[in-house]
């Protein structure tokens, strides 16, 4: 048996990051790192991976960094260097309890395709980023740099992000800020503003097809689907598998499906209700707003003309054209602002049949329906 130690360069697990990764060790070989960063992409992007992997070059040991090898890049990669601080999204139970909080983090380092962070539920309160501004006043403890990785500052709560803005000021020297984040809107304006932005990219859809198939054994139309659904997000992808989504989306579609100028009774409604709200649950619910989302999305795509390729659902392209051609593009926008305001009412923790309620009631009713059910 090899007595060399497991390889556990981080860079090498990262999929469609390396230009990315490039510029920021270019940056360092020039001396023009910035001292906080802010990594923008879609959840399940690859992030956090990315920040972990440039956090193991700046630490490791040896001339041809990273090795993957060394003490440093060993201690990195299993989340245990002393002078790497991991923030990320948890519950209050977790935050709660060290212990529970460090077995999410051990989880997280010994699967490379460990669910990402940010799921329902999930947030940073101003506790522990007090907590972080503590620690980060001290010294390094191995050496001269310490990195700081905050992940899903936009699920922040806003006195944790006023904490975080007065670390972002005022940060420790030699110290490196990453903050990671889906999209800068939903972000402090002043903490946005006071970091350098490093937009982190999906991978695109053929490429997920295929990691799909080739490393987790997808059918290929399953994961072609899935490819189309999660936007390059691989950890989306990877989410979304352990769902019937196939019978999930021909399930909405049917509940959704109302003739142009349909005069559905509350009868009828009603017994759409019923027969979709037992799958009308948690994160199905929501993940049913973006199936169905996609699916309307598609009916425009077809109607102007687009081939099966261009869908995020390929194999209904004959059903496509026929609800594109039967819906004027108003009517379908119309239906897609309402699965959107459902989609965000879920997000305000809506009871989720309700809210699939008032979808189908408005879906139905067409422009005269109630606009403002969803609003808080």
């Amino acid at each position: 048996m090899s007595g060399e130690p497991e390889n556990l360069r981080l860079r090498d697990r990262l999929l469609g990051l390396d230009p990315v990764l490039d510029h920021l060790s270019r940056a360092r070989a020039q001396n023009r790192l910035a001292q906080s960063y802010l990594f923008l992409g879609p959840r399940g992007s690859g992030k956090t991976r990315l920040a972990l992997a440039f956090a193991q070059e700046l630490f490791c040991g040896t001339v041809a960094s990273p090795c993957g090898c060394c003490v440093p890049c060993r201690q990195v990669a299993h989340l245990t260097h002393p002078d790497l601080h991991l923030v990320v999204p948890a519950t209050r139970e977790e935050t709660e309890s060290p212990d529970r909080m460090a077995a999410l983090l051990a989880a997280y380092a010994a699967d490379p395709y460990h669910p990402p962070f940010g799921g329902a539920g999930e947030s940073i309160g101003i506790d522990r980023v007090r907590a972080l501004k503590e620690e980060a006043a001290k010294a390094p403890v191995a050496g001269t740099r310490r990195v700081i990785v905050l992940v899903g500052v936009d699920r922040m709560t806003e006195q944790a992000a006023q904490a975080a803005l007065k670390l972002v000021e005022e940060p420790p020297p030699e110290t490196l800020l990453v903050l990671a984040a889906g999209d800068a809107t939903d972000i402090l304006p002043t903490l946005v503003s006071r970091c350098q932005r490093v937009r982190v990219p999906p991978l695109g859809r053929e490429r997920l097809h295929r990691v799909l198939v080739d490393e987790f054994q997808i059918p290929g139309e399953d994961a072609y689907l899935l490819a189309a659904l999660s936007g390059g997000s691989l950890g989306q992808a990877l989410e979304l598998r352990g769902l019937d989504v196939r019978g999930l989306r021909d399930r909405v579609r049917a509940a959704f499906d109302f003739p142009p100028d349909s005069a559905a009774t509350p009868a009828e409604v009603e017994r759409r209700v019923r027969a979709l709200e037992r799958a009308w649950t948690g994160d199905a619910a929501r993940i049913g707003c973006e199936l169905l989302l996609a699916w309307l999305r598609d009916c425009v795509a077809a109607r102007a003309g687009l081939e099966a390729a261009d869908l995020a659902n390929p194999d209904l392209i004959d059903e496509a054209r026929r609800v594109g051609r039967a819906l004027v593009p108003t009517e379908i926008g119309r239906r897609i602002r309402v699965v959107e305001a459902m989609a965000a009412a879920l997000d305000r923790n809506c009871n989720p049949t309700l809210a699939l309620h008032a979808a189908l009631w408005r879906t139905a009713g067409g422009s005269g329906s109630e606009e403002g059910f969803f609003r808080p």
